[in-house]
Parts: C-alpha cells; structure tokens; sequence
C-alpha cells in the first residue's frame, strides 16, 4: 500500500509508471465569453453573432456534476439531457470558459466541459488504468424522430429525418 513520504506527496504503486512533471492542454481556447449562473444552471455565452452559426445550438450545464447538462438546437427545437452516470455531486468551477467538475468520477476522475456555438465537448482526465469506462443516460427532448449512427457519429434526427445534434465518437488522447 502506498503512503506519504517525509514531504507528505503520496507515493505511487509499485510497478505503476511516474507521474508526468508536466502537463500539457489538450484543449482550444475557449470560445465562451463568460458563462452565467442562474438557477442552478450555467449558460455560456459567446462574442459571435449566433444568428450566423448553422447548428446553433443552446448549451446549459448544471452546477454539480451529477445533474444533466442540456443541449437545443435553436432552428428546428430539437433537444436532450445527458447526465454522466457514477458522477458525484460536486461543485462546479467556472475558469476561463470552461466548467470543471473536479473529482466528479471515482478515481480522481475531473470532468471538463468547453462549451461552444454549437454544443460542448467534455473532456475527462484519467490518470490511471483503473478508469475502463464511462456511460451517460440520455433524455431524449419531444423533438427527436429517430437516432441514427453515420460514421461513428450518433445524430439526433428530426422529423424530416435531417441530423440536428451530433455526438462525435471519443477515445483516448495520451500526453
């Protein structure tokens, strides 16, 4: 079992590979503006015009990581909730149009999220093996006629049967 040294930094496994002294960002700039509170929500909001942007969509994230973030695509209404399943009710950080959720998953696992025009991204940290999985329950809004998988891309279709939310396939990034 691992304990503290003299300096109080926890020590690692035996076996398990060392901590990396540096980190790097896997992350563009934010495109929020600033993000706002409001009744346990958080709403970014961005400089462009988003009467220009195609897909437009509507982002609120909640205040503790337990709750669903919600996305609507402005045209055509189309909407769902995706709550991350296992995330524990932590606060939330507002850092330079990011939303943190630190700790939200077992395993030091943080939660980011990078709000965008047209959706958000999240992105997990995973520090070590322990984290094999992740899974969301999703809600899906009045809106949706049906669910298609195109290129590894689940869309959300209307009734007309045009994609208006997308979620893109994940995976790895090694630093």
């Amino acid at each position: 079992m691992a304990t503290a040294n003299d300096a109080g930094t926890p020590l690692r496994p035996p076996g398990s590979p060392p901590r990396s002294p540096a980190k790097y960002s896997l992350f563009p700039a934010s495109r929020a503006e600033s993000i706002t509170e409001d009744c346990g929500r958080l709403t970014p909001l961005f400089s462009t015009d988003g009467s220009r942007i195609a897909r437009r969509t509507t982002v609120s994230l909640p205040e503790r990581a337990d709750l669903p973030f919600e996305l609507e695509e402005v045209r055509s209404g189309l909407r769902l909730k995706a709550r991350l399943v296992g995330a524990r009710s932590v606060a939330s950080e507002i850092s330079k149009g990011y939303v943190v959720y630190r700790d939200a998953l077992p395993n030091g696992v943080d939660v980011i999220h990078v709000p965008t025009p047209t959706g958000t991204e999240d992105v997990l940290t995973i520090d070590g093996p322990e984290t094999t999985a992740i899974s969301y329950e999703v809600e899906l809004g009045d809106k949706v006629a049906g669910l298609r998988l195109f290129a590894n891309t689940l869309e959300l279709l209307d009734s007309e049967g045009m994609p208006r939310l997308r979620v893109s396939p994940c995976g790895p990034q090694k630093v």
